[in-house]
């Protein structure tokens, strides 16, 4: 099993659960809020982020999901850390869900009178800048004036931008789906980095497989219950060790 000391990770609400530690720096290994440490308490997870950095023993968690949002700002987020931290291709991993492409992101600063204060996790501290909320009329009027179909191939190249830095730079990624999308530019760029997808067993998509194994939160919210997060966790584990 290669060991990995830093586990940076991104997604929706099917993955969120507040930062979990901290960033790599040149005098720190950073931190995780789920590792055992004599000296320190781990708080309990939430989400399979914390599960699996607790498995993986990892020196440094990450986790910049956020609800609601989609992949520009999953994909800008790792970008981000990767180039502000000192992360390594030797011993860092990078897992993301995809989430829906219809979802456009914004960016802003942190004074925005429209900034998501909500779901967004990091402060300044980790990344220069927020996002906007997305039910704002900045954003409404973006999706109205420009279209769902281009927001999806906008928010489709991103996921690719970021798969193809990963692989150029020997960076080991993994990546789940939050549903099984019916859109055809997007799986035609998932399938082309197929080797990194953990298709979960029964799904193949986190909701399919939250519905199909009884782990909802409940029968009409689809996102993991605890038992869930812990699942899926546990089908990252045995794949990355394989």
């Amino acid at each position: 099993m290669k060991a990995y000391k830093h586990l940076l990770v991104s997604g929706c609400s099917f993955t969120s659960d507040g930062i979990g530690g901290s960033p790599p720096s040149l005098h720190s290994d950073g931190g995780c809020s789920f590792a055992h440490d004599a000296e320190f308490i781990p708080r309990q997870s939430n989400s399979w982020a914390g599960f699996l950095a607790q498995k993986l023993n990892v020196k440094s968690l990450v986790n910049t999901a956020a609800a609601s949002h989609g992949n520009i700002l999953i994909a800008n987020s790792i970008l981000e850390c990767l180039n502000r931290f000192n992360y390594s291709s030797i011993d860092t991993l990078v897992i993301v869900n995809i989430s829906d492409p219809a979802r456009f992101d914004a960016p802003c600063s942190y004074d925005h009178p429209e900034i998501d204060n909500k779901n967004i996790p990091w402060d300044h501290a980790l990344l220069p800048y927020s996002y906007l909320t997305r039910n704002n009329k900045i954003i409404k009027d973006i999706e109205k004036n420009i279209g769902v179909e281009q927001i999806e191939y906008l928010t489709t190249n991103y996921v690719e931008f970021l798969f193809t830095l990963l692989e150029n730079r020997n960076i080991d990624f993994y990546f789940l789906t939050m549903n099984d999308f019916n859109n055809l530019y997007l799986t035609t760029v998932l399938n082309k980095f197929d080797r990194h997808f953990i298709k979960l067993d029964p799904g193949p998509s986190m909701i399919q497989f939250c519905q199909q194994t009884n782990s909802t939160v409940s029968a009409d919210d689809y996102h993991p219950n605890v038992i869930g997060h812990k699942q899926i966790a546990n089908i990252l584990y045995t794949h990355i060790n394989q």
